[in-house]
């Protein structure tokens, strides 16, 4: 039976610690939106608040599935998964991306209700105090998930990002339609839903575009091409390089094949050692690159050994 070596990819603490702390700070920050919500929702008989509760509530078990990414990420390639767990993360950005078209389809059904059967919204300072404080608590997060996405390149933190961001023009539309309805007496939630419900509904399309590309095999990124052509061309001996394969195993887990030609009459031993030292410097530069050696038969003697 034929064992497979298991991918020695370096396992980055720095980037799944990021990762859970923003996961564990979303679950605390989703329950406490809950826990405010839910108690002026039922002080001040508002549906809406209460309704917005029990999304933050769902929000919150999203932000658990963030944890447990990041928790199975960092597992080491084993020999049943000798590429690792890194695509975890593709999965995960893929069912917030579902979870967002579910929300936006939802608010959108909301939103239309409204418009066919518009109803008087109370004003309440309660219930409008706790809106605003929700919506700095869910501001907060949105900012805290692009900044980290941005800065490990996670998709399911960028998923995180652009949910919360939804919560937050969604949180935004329903203090504007109460505090507009107070001054004028006009009802325009509705409106303002259907808007906002759009806007989920392409960042959860957007989402899940990205997801199924990564997980279906998207075309490899350039900068990374460009990176282990110029990388092999500046070697000693090589001549020239073809046959790049670039496989995505995760966010910054890459595997790669390349063949590089090299003069005949340089010994096996040298052109060994140029290729080593290289897949060595891509190894640092998150590439597990694989080499193959085709002698050229041919005048130019390459270039000399450094």
């Amino acid at each position: 039976m034929i064992s497979f070596s298991a991918a020695k990819f370096s396992i980055d603490e720095n980037r799944n610690k990021t990762g859970l702390l923003v996961g564990l700070t979303g679950i605390i920050i989703n329950c406490l939106i809950f826990a405010l919500e839910l108690f002026s929702g039922i002080a001040t008989g508002s549906t809406t608040l209460m309704a917005d509760a029990f999304h933050n509530l769902i929000d919150s078990i999203t932000a658990v599935l963030t944890v447990i990414t990041f928790l199975v990420v960092r597992k080491p390639a084993d020999s049943k998964h000798p590429f690792g767990f890194g695509r975890v993360e593709y999965l995960c950005s893929l069912f917030s991306g579902l979870f967002l078209l579910g929300i936006g389809a939802f608010f959108a059904r909301s939103s239309f209700e409204k418009i066919l059967h518009p109803s008087t919204v109370q004003f309440s300072v309660l219930a409008f105090s706790m809106m605003m404080i929700a919506m700095l608590l869910k501001l907060t997060y949105s900012l805290l998930n692009r900044k980290y996405a941005r800065k490990i390149s996670s998709p399911t933190l960028t998923a995180a990002f652009l949910d919360a961001l939804g919560d937050v023009f969604v949180l935004t539309v329903a203090a504007l339609s109460i505090f507009f309805t107070k001054l004028t007496g006009i009802t325009v939630d509705g409106f303002l839903g259907l808007a906002v419900s759009g806007f989920i509904l392409f960042s959860g399309y957007s989402v899940i575009k990205r997801a199924v590309s990564s997980l279906v095999g998207k075309a490899p990124d350039p900068a990374i091409a460009e990176m282990i052509t110029a990388a092999m061309t500046k070697a000693p001996f090589v001549i020239g390089v073809h046959d790049l394969e670039l496989h995505d195993y995760g966010p910054e887990k890459v595997i790669a094949s390349i063949h590089v030609e090299v003069p005949a009459h340089i010994p096996l031993v040298k052109a060994h050692e140029v290729t080593s030292r290289t897949e060595l410097d891509m190894k640092q530069q998150g590439v597990d690159l694989v080499i193959h050696i085709d002698p050229v038969i041919s005048q130019d003697s390459g270039k000399e050994l450094s």
